[in-house]
């Protein structure tokens, strides 16, 4: 007796083998940060990526487990293209009618040729879904090869040069046709008398139009997760979960509608109802399509794309100028350090220019982003690069612990501490390290955490906390007599002096200090970046006097920019030349005698005679 097909088991199978792939694909998507999160190993991770940790457990899970779930991927996708057959045709059936079994046993009972060809209509349906597509990878990659390779990838490879909508049609209609000409009534799965054959071309037809939405989700709904996942910060736990579960539950979703669609499309008379039915149906998959493909794109360039830029997405220029400071070096020289006046993407590429304006719009662009965004890296480096050539020590302190907490890098994170280890030791300063030494804002691995915030405290004076951390990085006695032996370095130093300009007060000059043995890196060309080592900076009066407070002990040398510093013709010279600034306990205050900085005309020498005369 004909039974008649139910929507449910093929709902159960087709949803939990999308529920299966989309595990895989969540399991790659997580892939990023949690190599992001290995980059943390030795410096400090914000509390705010501390869900990574526990998604870190469950891929263990997963992974535990991926040769059974692929093992179970393999038998559902059988019996899911299996399952066409009895969804398709009332008829279907693998065993013989009682009334024709020869005799006792399974093997007296199965219908031996339907069920061969049931087993090559799933081999080609698999090698129509692509799914021996894998195979080509064991093939040479030379000569006939390329054709194997193509012959196996079946239809989405063969349809992969063409644009998106184009392919989701073409690919859909192609697919449904050829499953429905294969397992429905009158196919050769399930052969029926001529006068029984229902349009399985038209019901193909109009289940390809159907199956848009899914055929586009399968199809690239995880490359789009994939292009959008590193525009999410670590941090932004709410904004992962919501693409780890994309990644899980779309292929379960389209699973279960390509069910309702097979099971709604399924080859029958077209009689009124079913026709009316079709039509409905098919106009409902093919405007599903458009609009989700159009959010899907939307949502992926409100990420802004890595391709064109934080200029050309804010639309900001970049600065002809160079900036120029002179840097007055321990030999009693004077050296142009000169960097570009703008940041750019460390390629050369995207050029910004530095100065009040950008500094606005990208900070708007980061606050309106929500810190969501391919460029926001690329935001980070323009902020704290042009903080560093302005020498705002305090504000790319700043930036570097807002990034490393809202949008975390293991270089934020780096020239964070870089920093703080030889800024001026100011209370908002050490409001900086103690948020940094906080456990309930930072976790970082022992012992470095002891030994970098025992070694900062002491920087900053607090000798009981540097103390305490250093006796808890378990150091050996050799390595804590070295870092809390010998006189106690001198925290808060003074430094004062006058600069003066071609012989006038240099009024509103930037003064800087930059530690001697960090120098190197400021002399001639060098990038933004490099001006950071400006560890403190104040500006002249109008008498050209400067004065620095809250220097840690060490040994530095002056660095100065102003407008006149690199318009002016000539070599410079410092009369007056400090050279190395030393700053300890034995000189706690240092005066400088005024320097002067001027510029040496080249002079001119008499030209040699070439005729073989002499001037004797």
């Amino acid at each position: 007796m004909p039974r008649r097909p139910s929507l449910w088991p093929a709902c159960v199978v087709y949803s939990g083998l999308g529920l299966l792939v989309g595990l895989t694909a969540a399991r790659s998507l997580a892939r990023y940060p949690l190599e992001r999160l290995g980059s943390f190993d030795h410096f400090p991770r914000p509390r705010s990526m501390d869900w990574i940790v526990g998604l870190k457990q469950a891929t263990r899970v997963v992974d535990a487990w991926e040769r059974p779930l692929s093992a179970l991927i393999v038998l559902l996708l059988i019996y899911g293209v299996g399952l066409l057959g009895p969804l398709f045709s009332e008829q279907f059936q693998l065993v013989q009618p009682p009334d024709e079994n020869p005799g006792r046993g399974a093997s007296a009972h199965l219908d031996v040729k339907r069920l061969i060809r049931a087993a090559l209509a799933v081999f080609g349906s698999f090698w129509l879904m692509g799914l021996f597509s894998p195979l080509g990878a064991y093939l040479p990659q030379i000569g006939p090869a390329r054709v194997g390779r193509l012959f196996l990838g079946g239809l989405p490879l063969w349809t992969a040069g063409l644009p998106g909508p184009a392919r989701y049609l073409l690919l859909a209609l192609l697919l449904c046709v050829l499953l429905w000409l294969i397992w429905g009534p009158g196919g050769p799965v399930s052969p029926t008398a001529k006068a029984e054959r229902p349009s399985r071309l038209a019901w193909g037809i109009g289940a390809g139009v159907a199956a848009l939405p899914a055929v586009a989700a399968l199809l690239d709904g995880r490359a789009w997760l994939q292009g959008a996942a590193p525009a999410f910060s670590l941090a932004d736990r709410g904004g992962w979960q919501l693409l780890l579960g994309l990644a899980l539950l779309m292929p379960a979703a389209a699973g279960a509608y390509l069910a309702l669609v097979a099971f709604l499309f399924r080859p029958r008379p077209m009689a009124r109802p079913a026709a009316i039915q079709f039509a409905i149906f098919a106009a409902v998959g093919a405007l599903l399509t458009g609009p989700a493909v159009a959010v899907a794109k939307t949502t992926l360039g409100q990420l802004d794309s890595e391709t064109v830029g934080l200029a050309k997405t804010l639309g900001l220029s970049a600065s002809p100028l160079p900036r120029m400071a002179a840097l007055l070096v321990p030999d009693g020289r004077v050296l142009y350090s000169r960097t570009t006046d703008g940041t750019d993407d460390g390629r050369g590429q995207d050029p910004i220019a530095c100065n009040g304006s950008t500094v606005q719009a990208v900070e708007r662009f980061v606050a309106a982003r929500r810190y969501r965004s391919h460029q926001m890296f690329r935001a980070f480096i323009h902020l704290h690069d042009c903080a560093a050539i302005d020498w705002l020590i305090s504000r790319s302190l700043e930036l570097d612990l807002e990034f490393l907490e809202r949008a975390p890098s293991p270089v934020a994170a780096e020239v964070l501490l870089a920093k703080l280890a030889d800024c001026p030791t100011t209370p908002e300063h050490r409001r900086i390290l103690d948020q940094v030494a906080d456990p309930k804002r930072f976790a970082w691995s022992e012992p470095d955490r002891s030994r970098w915030l025992g070694a900062a405290y002491r920087h900053f004076g607090d000798s009981g906390k540097a103390l305490e951390y250093l006796r808890a990085a378990k150091l050996s006695s050799q390595e804590f007599r070295s870092a809390m032996g010998g006189i106690e370095p001198l925290v808060a130093g003074t430094v004062r002096g006058t600069m003066q300009l071609v012989g006038k007060p240099a009024d509103g000059a930037r003064i800087g200090l930059v530690r001697a043995g960090k120098l190197r890196e400021l002399v001639g060309i060098c990038r933004p970046f490099a001006w950071r080592q400006v560890a403190a900076s104040t500006y002249a009066d109008k008498l050209g006097r400067y004065e620095f407070r809250n220097i840690p002990e060490g040994d530095y040398v002056l660095i100065t920019t102003w407008s006149s510093i690199g318009r002016l013709q000539g070599r410079p010279v410092a009369v007056g030349h400090p050279g190395v600034i030393q700053i300890n306990r034995f000189r706690p205050e240092v005066t400088l005698p005024p320097v002067d900085l001027r510029f040496e005309k080249p002079t001119r020498t008499r030209p040699i005679p070439r005729d073989g005369t002499t001037t004797a």
